[in-house]
């Protein structure tokens, strides 16, 4: 089985709201207050608080909490996203710990709230211990291009459910534009419900991801 050397790694996270949460607008202080809060144990001070709510467009109104130069987690009236840069483990720890944060202090805010959806999204560039990433998808199942040009090697593209999560999947192999002769990996995980445990969902993406790249004889450096 070949090894990805990381490079660069890359978590991101949106969460749509089942309605947008209307009590909140024209309440600005109130919610810069209660990210600050919530975020307090990271260390977040006032020059870590972003307010974009001048455009006349709803939802475009944002309010945004910087976490270093590294990550954000950004409110919307129909939404939270967030973004994180992944340098050690601990970081996906403390990625999913901000959701939980951010969650604990909007719900309470808002009575009726709930999320319609979560998606969360892994993305990686990296070398391969033995061989090319080219070599790697040469094994994939190719398409004859004709006078188009020469095929360099096509990606895949996996989409499936779980019946028993009741969750989607997808996961994009590809070359990496950023690391020379690498793989670009996209792994997505989109749920339909309201409550997560973020912390059990971490270690079972990261679970699915290991098995499903283990098909394509794929394994990450860090799993051994």
């Amino acid at each position: 089985m070949k090894e990805l050397l990381l490079h660069q790694e890359q978590l991101n996270y949106i969460g749509l709201f089942s309605k947008p949460v209307f009590s909140l607008w024209g309440k600005g202080p109130i919610i810069l207050e209660g990210l600050h809060s919530a975020f307090a144990q990271f260390k977040v001070n006032l020059t870590d608080l972003r307010q974009e709510s001048f455009s006349p467009v709803v939802s475009e109104a944002s309010a945004t909490v910087l976490f270093g130069t590294t990550g954000n987690y950004k409110f919307k009236f129909d939404r939270i996203e967030s973004s994180h840069s992944i340098f050690a483990p601990e970081d996906v720890t403390r990625f999913f710990a901000i959701l939980e944060h951010g969650e604990r202090w909007l719900r309470p805010g808002v009575p009726s709230f709930s999320f319609q959806t979560h998606l969360f999204t892994y993305q990686s560039h990296s070398s391969v211990s033995e061989g090319t990433g080219k070599e790697c998808l040469a094994k994939l199942p190719q398409i004859e291009l004709g006078d188009i040009g020469i095929n360099l090697g096509n990606g895949i593209i996996l989409n499936w459910l779980d019946p028993a999560l009741e969750r989607r999947f997808q996961l994009i192999l590809d070359h990496s534009h950023i690391v020379s002769d690498g793989l670009f990996i996209q792994f997505s995980a989109h749920l339909s419900e309201d409550r997560v445990d973020y912390q059990e969902f971490a270690k079972t993406g990261k679970t699915i991801l290991s098995n499903t790249l283990a098909r394509l004889g794929l394994t990450i450096e860090s799993e051994g």
